[in-house]
């Protein structure tokens, strides 16, 4: 999933109003808590590319909104 939310804000950054892209950040903001309070976890389940799979969908999105923050 947020895989697919990388590519929405990069594909539709130019559109996105500045309200829309702060929204945006604050969520992936949360993503990003989440997935470091999880990071033991998914580390664990890494035996069949689980753990790779769990953790490209988060790189990508913080690629995508790398330099956003004020």
């Amino acid at each position: 999933m947020t895989f697919a939310f990388a590519v929405f804000y990069d594909l539709c950054h130019e559109i996105l109003s500045p309200a829309e892209r702060a929204e945006f950040i604050a969520y992936a903001d949360e993503c990003f808590a989440i997935w470091l309070a999880m990071r033991s976890e998914v580390g664990r389940v890494s035996i069949g590319n689980h753990g790779s799979r769990c953790s490209m969908g988060i790189a990508a999105l913080a690629l995508a909104v790398h330099g956003e923050h004020p």
